[in-house]
């Protein structure tokens, strides 16, 4: 897989729509974030490994799990953008 390549592709996709940078709102309104920072791709090598440490690594990293830490990731970047731009309000009204 070029991993360069689906990043790009990736992030090309967040660009694009909307729905890919919403944050739902406490009281359930919807929010699209104009900007949001560029997407990274987590990589493991694990090519040198033995073959048990592959099957372990493997199963550890199945999709749902993976889906777990984009999901994670996304939270995280969603508390780091609110946070500047609250930041950003409140050097405003000062």
């Amino acid at each position: 897989m070029d991993i360069e390549r689906a990043e790009e592709a990736w992030n090309l996709l967040i660009q694009r729509h909307g729905m890919m940078r919403v944050l739902i709102q406490p009281d359930g309104k919807q929010r699209i974030l104009k900007d949001v920072p560029r997407y990274q791709i987590a990589v493991n090598d694990i090519r040198e490994l033995g073959e048990d440490e592959k099957e372990s690594i493997k199963r550890d990293l199945s999709v749902t799990k993976a889906v777990d830490l984009i999901m994670e990731n996304v939270k995280e970047r969603a508390k780091a953008k609110t946070k500047k731009e609250k930041e950003a309000e409140e050097a405003t009204e000062e």
